[in-house]
């Protein structure tokens, strides 16, 4: 008897029948689709230290970052770079408004600093170039005064 053309055996081919029922793109988007970066609950805000300067530490674990957004004030970002993915090349570049700023690319574990002037209100996107699914958006927006709220306009 022929073997059947029916029969699933190999990680690829099961791939390509994900795709002909429409799977895929279902599982490819689970747990880090575009909502989740944007989202308030993965929304990291950060606040001005004694210097006026803002101070974060993002971790690549698992091809992914632990924070997809985060919000501040104009200033200097201090970002404590923490790759815990064991022999994984990992960077961590922010780019948007003007600025194209990067770790340098490393295996894991690795821990590295990177400092950069984010002074022009507006939507920035950090990422790492090797993972193009690694990415995040930082958001610099005029801090509000306390007690400041926005007025409905009629």
């Amino acid at each position: 008897m022929a073997p059947s053309t029916n029969r699933i055996t190999s990680p690829w081919r099961r791939s390509l029948a994900l795709v002909g029922l429409g799977l895929l793109p279902l599982l490819a988007t689970t747990g880090c689709g575009k909502d989740d970066k944007t989202s308030s609950a993965s929304c990291r805000k950060l606040t001005p230290d004694a210097k006026g300067e803002y101070r974060t530490t993002v971790v690549a674990k698992n091809l992914q970052f632990d924070v997809r957004c985060i919000d501040m004030g104009p200033g200097t970002l201090h970002i404590t770079y923490d790759n815990q993915d064991s022999g994984v090349a990992h960077d961590l570049r922010i780019t948007g408004q003007g600025v194209n700023e990067s770790t340098d690319l490393e295996r894991g574990p690795v821990g590295q600093e990177l400092v950069v002037e984010l002074t022009t209100l507006g939507t920035y996107t950090y990422a790492c170039d090797p993972h193009a699914t690694m990415e995040g958006v930082i958001t610099v927006a005029e801090p509000k005064a306390p007690g400041d709220t926005e007025t409905p306009t009629s």
